[in-house]
C-alpha cells in the first residue's frame, strides 16, 4: 500500500484455510522503515473482519424507475450470493474450510512521518 503523511490509508487481506479455525483473530505489528529509524506504530491502525450480507433475488429495473428485468449479461452477479460488505465489531471468528474471510485495516500515517519503505514484523 502506498500513503502520504498525514493520511488514512485501507487495504485488505484475505485468511483462508483447508480446515475449520476457531478464534481466528488478527494482531497487527508497528511498521518500521528500511533503515530502522522510524516507526508506525500499530496503535495507529484499526482492523475489521468483513461480514456477508445473502442477497437472494437481484434489483430489477422496475424497482429502478423502469420496467423490464436488467439482462443478466449486465449483472455483476447473479443471485443467490453472499456479498461481502460491513466491517464486524468482532474481534473473534471462526474461519470455514475453503472459506474466504476478508480483513479490512486502515493506517493513519502520522505527520511528519519519513518518506520510505516500512514492514510488519511477523511471528
Amino acid at each position: 500500500m502506498k500513503c502520504a503523511a498525514n493520511e488514512y490509508e485501507p487495504a485488505q487481506f484475505v485468511l483462508r484455510s483447508d480446515e475449520k479455525l476457531d478464534g481466528v483473530s488478527v494482531e497487527l505489528s508497528d511498521l518500521t522503515s528500511e533503515g530502522k529509524a522510524a516507526r508506525i506504530s500499530s496503535s495507529l491502525m484499526q482492523w475489521n473482519f468483513v461480514g456477508y450480507v445473502p442477497v437472494a433475488r437481484n434489483t430489477t429495473e422496475s424497482e429502478c424507475g423502469a420496467h423490464k428485468d436488467i439482462p443478466k449479461g449486465e449483472l455483476l452477479r447473479v443471485a443467490p450470493f453472499d456479498c461481502p460488505d460491513p466491517l464486524l465489531e468482532d474481534s473473534l471468528i471462526a474461519l470455514q474450510p475453503g472459506a474466504s474471510q476478508p480483513v479490512w485495516v486502515t493506517v493513519f500515517v502520522p505527520k511528519g512521518t519519513p518518506a520510505g519503505t516500512y514492514r510488519g514484523g511477523s511471528r
